[in-house]
């Protein structure tokens, strides 16, 4: 999932926090770092779902 989260990431940043981002009042993120990091925490809670359904299903 992992990889999949980063190539979809690759695709959008540009359009989130780069040339082309979202314009400061029109937008929910405080910094471009916020994007980033959502996606770290994303990734992280995505894991520690997969290891509660791997420890679930037999």
């Amino acid at each position: 999932m992992r990889s999949i989260y980063n190539s979809y990431y690759s695709q959008i940043e540009p359009y989130v926090t780069g040339e082309f981002g979202e314009q400061s009042r029109y937008t929910f993120l405080n910094s471009d770092n916020g994007f980033s990091s959502v996606l770290n925490r994303f990734i992280s809670h995505t894991s520690s779902r997969c290891s509660v359904v791997d420890a679930y299903a037999p």
